[in-house]
């Protein structure tokens, strides 16, 4: 959840977050000549486990957290007698929440909490960067959090930062810190004088009009009523950076849900479902997209959505509803 902002000087909030990060054991100090191996697993949803069964004491987690090391590409806990390795399946942070700051001199602070009770001024040292799923193109947020060690966004934390960012030359950026990413590229021209170019080289055609924008270009297209964007890539990492939008607007789009298999079948899903689309799959489980109204007529959000852990279950491009379908397929599934 995103705390409202609040006014909040650079260096009291510097001084608050460097005093938290002194109380940490000095890890990268530790050179224990015992090493071996352990079996914990945090897995991807950063939940710790010990042999196969769960850690439940958020003390324990957050004991285990603050000794842990990042070196070779392979996690370690240390004390100064001992290193242990252990198993990571993706980021061994998860960020939970947001906090939007303001500083007079410098505009906006952006601090991430994570599960074990981090605290990260996005900033110079502490950047963001997006990895991309070589199969599906859905991307993955991540925070530095401390030597090496980051975190992923949740996917609530990655839209609430999204929605703070603003478009420039067809780039999301984000400002925290008086950091913005691709704060070196200016236009040549003011949009003023771009709208009044292209109105002149398009003035020929009669059913073209140029407008202006400021926004997200999924809201405009909302407002404007549009079916159909046209967009011009000129390298890969443009498609890289659309995929990217594509997924941070589609949570407004009405269609029907599917399941990863990023799923751990921890079942807190199907009891929520009021239509009984969920159902246990031979590996993990499934959604039926007959029976999914993404909770119109019973729900304003997705239930599914709102309590799964591990943020597996996005909307299905293949099965794309209009408001009227859902409500009624609501109603025909309650009639």
């Amino acid at each position: 959840m995103m705390t409202n902002p609040e006014s909040a000087s650079l260096a009291s909030l510097t001084d608050q977050l460097a005093n938290a990060a002194s109380a940490l054991p000095p890890v990268q100090d530790w050179q224990p000549e015992n090493v071996g191996q352990i079996d914990i697993r945090i897995r991807r949803d950063a939940s710790w486990w010990h042999e196969g069964s769960e850690i439940h004491r958020p003390e324990l987690v957050r004991l285990f957290s603050s000794v842990l090391r990042l070196e070779d590409n392979q996690y370690w806990l240390l004390t100064p007698l001992e290193k242990l390795r252990i198993q990571v399946d993706d980021a061994p942070f998860v960020a939970t929440s947001l906090e939007v700051h303001s500083d007079e001199k410098v505009g906006p602070l952006l601090v991430f909490n994570t599960n074990v009770g981090d605290r990260v001024l996005l900033g110079e040292k502490n950047r963001l960067h997006v990895e991309f799923d070589v199969n599906s193109g859905h991307p993955s947020p991540y925070i530095h959090v401390r030597n090496g060690l980051r975190a992923l966004l949740t996917r609530s934390v990655y839209y609430e930062l999204v929605e703070l960012g603003r478009v420039q030359q067809d780039k999301l950026l984000v400002t925290s810190n008086a950091i913005a990413a691709s704060e070196k590229k200016n236009p040549i021209f003011s949009l003023d004088k771009r709208v009044e170019m292209a109105s002149e080289v398009l003035a020929h055609l009669p059913n073209v009009e140029v407008r202006p924008f400021r926004g997200l270009l999924a809201n405009t297209m909302r407002d404007w009523e549009c079916a159909v964007i046209v967009r011009g890539l000129r390298a890969i990492s443009d498609f890289e950076y659309e995929v990217q939008l594509a997924e941070t607007v589609t949570k407004d789009l009405l269609m029907a849900l599917y399941i990863t298999d990023e799923c751990i079948n921890c079942d807190v899903c199907e009891p929520e479902c009021p239509n009984e689309a969920i159902y246990q799959g031979d590996e993990i489980y499934e959604i039926n997209p007959d029976l999914c109204t993404e909770c119109v007529g019973h729900f304003e959000t997705s239930q599914c959505v709102e309590v799964c852990p591990v943020d597996c279950i996005p909307h299905d491009p293949n099965h794309v509803e209009t408001q009227e379908e859902l409500q009624a397929k609501y109603e025909r599934l309650t009639a």
